[in-house]
């Protein structure tokens, strides 16, 4: 059983990625970017987290961590393209 203080991260985690299907478009649109585009936007989403303040860098890992699980379910569907 994982561990119950993920749990809340887990939740967190899943609720940006539906927040960005919603905002972006979905699988399709996730489909319609390259790995290399993806990267850009991680790396982005981390920079904005260098230098700023404990709150507003865990904002942006959970954002991260959206992507990434993005990235992993475009590579699950055979979509992928650099």
């Amino acid at each position: 059983m994982a561990n119950p203080e993920w749990t809340d991260v887990y939740d967190e985690i899943r609720d940006e990625r539906q927040r960005r299907e919603e905002k972006w478009g979905g699988p399709k649109q996730s489909d319609a970017h390259s790995i290399n585009d993806f990267a850009a936007y991680i790396t982005a989403e981390v920079g904005q987290a260098v230098g700023a303040e404990p709150w507003m860098q865990r904002r942006q890992m959970i954002r991260v961590a959206a992507l990434a699980v993005a990235v992993i379910e475009k590579i699950d569907r055979g979509r992928v393209t650099t």
